[in-house]
């Protein structure tokens, strides 16, 4: 065979190959343009972060549920402070002799929040309300609220003060909380605690104990303060025995 015979040859398989390594990378090229256009057409779901967890101490408090209500009320509006929080506890029908050593999980807890405007401080603010239960501490409603409230004269810090709400509860069961239950416990299971801090000097937790049949009055209140634990009460306004009370059902 001749030098030229042998270079055409060459030549040949030379152009045969990049024939078929041509025509090899022209059919993945079209595989993956026509993968990306069904990518384009067809787009894969996105599956969003899930957001954070409602986490906190279960049964809540005052105390433990705040850090939730108050990241919920700033995705409203980053500057939403606590202007009041208020609790009510679900007592169970069957009163212990002596005075409870813990507080039940029933109940609701209920924040409200606004963001200070110091150039109008009477002015009404609108208002950002966060309701959590307390047995499974989860938030359960919210509500904004336009035009709300006047600033109050303070925001209570509930983290800050030496007597917490669930001591207060107890403080209040100890002033005679537990036998005005004891007398109707059916009808006066609701109770309710709340800060007031009307007084600069000392605020107060205020625990309101409730009788089912006079449903437009306090029952019972007993003053905490929260610095001190001094108890000032009870007050009543209906009376230990206010006539016949409904049984308890012990079926």
């Amino acid at each position: 065979m001749t030098d030229t015979s042998r270079h055409d040859r060459s030549a040949r398989q030379s152009a045969l190959l990049i024939g078929v390594v041509s025509a090899q990378m022209l059919l993945g090229l079209t595989g993956m343009g026509a993968w990306l256009i069904a990518q384009v057409s067809n787009p894969a779901p996105i599956v969003p972060a899930p957001p954070p967890a409602d986490v906190a101490a279960a049964p809540a408090t005052l105390e433990s549920g705040l850090h939730l209500a108050l990241a919920r009320a700033q995705t409203w509006n980053s500057g939403a402070q606590l202007v009041a929080a208020s609790g009510q506890v679900d007592w169970p029908d069957d009163v212990p002799v002596g005075a409870p050593a813990g507080v039940p999980g029933g109940g609701w807890l209920t924040y409200v929040f606004a963001v200070p405007d110091p150039d109008h401080p009477q002015a009404a603010l609108p208002t950002y309300t966060v309701r959590m239960e307390r047995y499974r501490s989860a938030i359960v409603d919210e509500q904004a609220l336009v035009p709300g409230i006047p600033m109050p004269p303070a925001v209570p810090l509930l983290g800050a003060y030496p007597i917490s709400s669930t001591q207060a509860l107890l403080l209040a069961e100890e002033r005679g909380g537990t036998d005005y239950r004891r007398v109707c416990p059916v009808q006066r299971s609701l109770i309710r605690i709340s800060l007031d801090t009307t007084d600069p000097a000392a605020h107060h937790w205020m625990v309101t104990y409730r009788d089912d049949r006079f449903p437009d009055r306090n029952a019972m209140l007993v003053r905490i303060d929260g610095k001190t634990g001094e108890v000032a009460g009870p007050d009543m306004r209906v009376p230990m025995d206010a006539g016949a009370c409904d049984e308890v059902d012990e079926s």
